[in-house]
């Protein structure tokens, strides 16, 4: 069976599918597609594939952007790991899905029957969605508004950096007779004044560094030394309240652990489901008729590897004792 595969090229087909799939469950799922052994079974998947193609055909692809498996990122949660800030966007990412896929659905007027429940067991949570993107900025960075304190902690330091700046400025001016350099420099994270070695006791303060030579000391002044103080302080508050808002975002996605879990299950399922119907649009294929007679009748059936301006379709009929179906209908393409 694994030779007629070969023959068949059915693993180039298989990755031809795959290549339409938006999340990693989908396309592993397609790449390792086994045979039915029900024949019931097989049926009902590719009544539900026929009820994706028509959807498909009506409403164009599947609003499905790339996703990320974030079963690591549900169970760091579940067990009380504060998310990173990457870590809650590819779950927003998720959400966001959830909300276009539900739009998708709600926008088709036809009936849906087969795959109801996958649509309808979406629930996602938009309040998170909208609370995760107001604290969360599309670099990752922490917003400003995350909360109030987070603002005032920011807002102080901004203040204090200008302090900082305007104060080392003013030593620009009036030590300028004792500095070896009329521009600040930055040694550990702080700026610096390079004081002539010969002035080095005419400025108090912290030296950081002095030169190769030993002619220039890189000397922090007293007075920016305790403002600089203050704001390691207020940075140090300022990453407690970041923490602080990573951990309530993440409590929420603890508390959503079950339901998010489904969600991704079932757009995975979604996303297998209309990655083949793609496939099946793209080619022009329909449903087939299976059955248990013994007889497999192809009417103009077309490789799907090949150009398909090119090839030219055949009908083919072979009388077998015991015949296996794949789950994908894509070799009776074109009946």
């Amino acid at each position: 069976m694994l030779d007629s595969y070969k023959v068949l090229e059915f693993p180039r087909i298989l990755n031809s599918v795959s290549q339409n799939c938006k999340t990693e469950i989908a396309r592993k799922k397609v790449l390792h597609l086994e045979m039915y052994d029900n024949l019931d079974d097989l049926h009902e998947e590719l009544d539900r594939l026929e009820e994706a193609m028509t959807i498909h055909r009506i409403m164009g692809t599947l609003p499905l952007a790339l996703l990320t498996d974030i079963s690591a990122y549900l169970a760091k949660a579940k067990m009380d790991g504060t998310l990173a800030p990457e870590e809650l966007m590819a779950i927003d990412h998720m959400l966001e899905n959830i909300f276009q896929i539900t739009n998708y659905f709600k926008a088709y007027e036809g009936e849906i029957k087969l795959l109801r429940d996958y649509v309808e067991g979406l629930e996602g949570d938009n309040g998170l969605h909208i609370e995760i993107n107001r604290c969360i900025m599309p670099d990752g960075s922490i917003s400003d508004h995350a909360s109030e304190t987070l603002y005032r902690i920011r807002k102080s330091m901004h203040a204090l950096e200008g302090h900082i700046r305007h104060s080392m400025e003013g030593y620009l001016k009036s030590e300028k007779n004792s500095l070896s350099m009329d521009t600040l420099s930055s040694k550990n994270d702080r700026l610096v004044l390079a004081v002539k070695a010969p002035h080095k006791n005419d400025i108090k303060g912290l030296v950081h560094a002095t030169s190769a030579s030993g002619q220039t000391f890189f000397i922090e002044p007293e007075s920016v030394v305790r403002m600089n103080n203050e704001l390691n302080e207020l940075r140090s508050q300022e990453q407690a309240e970041i923490t602080k808002i990573l951990h309530n975002l993440t409590r929420r996605v603890k508390h959503n652990y079950t339901r998010f879990y489904f969600d991704q299950e079932l757009m995975s399922e979604l996303d297998f489901i209309f990655a083949k119907a793609r496939f099946g649009c793209e080619l022009d294929c329909v449903k087939p008729d299976v059955n248990e007679t013994g007889i497999l009748e192809l009417k103009q059936a077309r490789h799907p590897l090949i150009d398909q301006d090119k090839i030219i379709p055949n009908d083919i009929i072979i009388a077998i004792i015991i015949i296996f179906f794949k789950l994908l209908f894509i070799f009776f393409s074109s009946f």
